[in-house]
This record gives structure tokens, sequence and C-alpha cells, in this order.
């Protein structure tokens, strides 16, 4: 596994997570505002996917970049999601699955202000694909069951579903993980929390909401979740 964020254990400050993000700009800092992190001292871990079906994905990508620059990579830490690895694929001549992702909308945000994604890979591949701290382990999609976790192929921690969720595998960690849409594992657009994992996906993009929650102790302690101020829907995956 590689580009994995160092283990970082007992620091002070509070923990927070935010979903898969596609665009969803106005949302993004609406839940910042309702988070109310203090990024001097607290973490914020964003789990990928920044870009693609929503509207506003440069808007999303700069001010992520902002923060990190503002505040620290150890304070606000961006994970890679599958999305920014396809258009780093899609770059490469190593794929073109990101033509049928959504990359229009993102190709047209940017377009808007004058940019080229281009000038934004060289970031999205030093992304790192896991971050851990106090018990919790980030990742965009989740982890192979059948593999330790300096084992996993970054496909899996990018790509993998039902093998990872559907798994009784007990981590020694709390997997904290975007990617599938929790419409998909409960009929609703809400996080979800199960013995060993959390899932923040709760489809913004889709017209659900996007989430952002404070952790503690394996365990939600403050959800801050905004619905889709413009109520268009995103492709379906």
């Amino acid at each position: 596994m590689e580009n994995r964020q160092p283990h970082h254990e007992n620091e002070t400050g509070r923990l927070f997570a935010i979903g898969d993000i596609h665009g969803c700009y106005r949302e993004f800092c609406a839940v910042l505002d309702c988070l109310e992190p203090d990024l001097t001292r607290d973490t914020l871990v964003i789990l990928g996917d920044l870009i693609d079906r929503g509207p506003d994905s440069f808007d999303v990508v700069q001010k992520a970049r902002q923060l990190q620059a503002h505040y620290g990579t150890d304070r606000v830490i961006v994970l890679r999601g599958n999305h920014e690895q396809m258009a780093l694929e899609f770059f490469s001549g190593d794929g073109d699955w990101w033509n049928f992702n959504g990359n229009d909308f993102t190709l047209s945000s940017y377009g808007k202000h004058g940019k080229v994604i281009q000038a934004d890979l060289d970031y999205f591949a030093s992304l790192p694909l896991t971050y851990e701290r106090d018990g919790f382990l980030f990742v965009h999609a989740g982890l192979n069951p059948h593999k330790p976790l300096e084992q996993q192929d970054d496909s899996d921690l990018l790509w993998i579903r039902e093998a990872f969720y559907n798994s009784r595998k007990q981590w020694p960690f709390t997997i904290v993980f975007g990617h599938t849409p929790t419409y998909a594992l409960v009929r609703q657009n809400v996080p979800v929390s199960r013995s060993g994992w959390i899932a923040l996906d709760t489809g913004c993009v889709y017209g659900g909401s996007l989430t952002g929650v404070e952790l503690q102790n394996g365990a939600m302690v403050k959800i801050c979740s905004v619905k889709r101020k413009d109520g268009r829907n995103g492709f379906a995956d």
C-alpha cells in the first residue's frame, strides 16, 4: 500500500470527517459552518471524491487546498478518492473510465474559472489513501477483509464495496469511509454506524445530503447533514 498518511495518536483537539463532496461547494461550506472546527488545534479529514458530477468541483478543490495551506496538512487531511484516481489515470493514458463518471461537470467547472484540471493533478497524486488517529482509520472506500492493513491494494482502498461492508472481520480500529452511498445500505441518505465502521457518503450529488461528523471513542458525537440546495441529481455510479 502506497501513500499512507502517518499514524497519529493522542493528539489534542477534536476530530472531524466529511463524506464525498462531488463538487457540492455550497453544501461543503455549510457543513464546515455547522461543524465549527477550530483548525488551529482540531483535525478535519475529507474522505475523497472532491470532484465530478456536482456543479462546482473547481471551488471545492481550491477550498480544500486553501484550508490545507492555511492550517497545514496535519490539521486538514484530504484523502484521494476513486474519482481523483480516475482523473489521474485518464491524463496518464491508463484508462478512460473518467469519461463515464461525471467529468463533464468537472471540466465545465474549471472552464468557468478559466482554469484546467491538469494544474491540480500533482495535488491529487499527492493525496494519501488512509489516515489513522485515535482508534479511527479513515479511507475512501474500505479495506479488503482478507489482507492486513499494510498489504492492502490501492484499488481496494479506492473501490471496494460489498466485500468490505458485508464482512464480519473485526479490525483494531473503527473504519470511517465514503464511496458507497448510504442509501444503498439502509435506503436512507443518512450516516450509518455499524460494528467496526461508519459510512458517511450520504449522496449529496444525487439529491441527498452532505454529511460531516465529529468523532470520539469509536462513535459519532455530532452530525451535520446539509441537503443538496439546488435539487439536481448527479449521474448514477
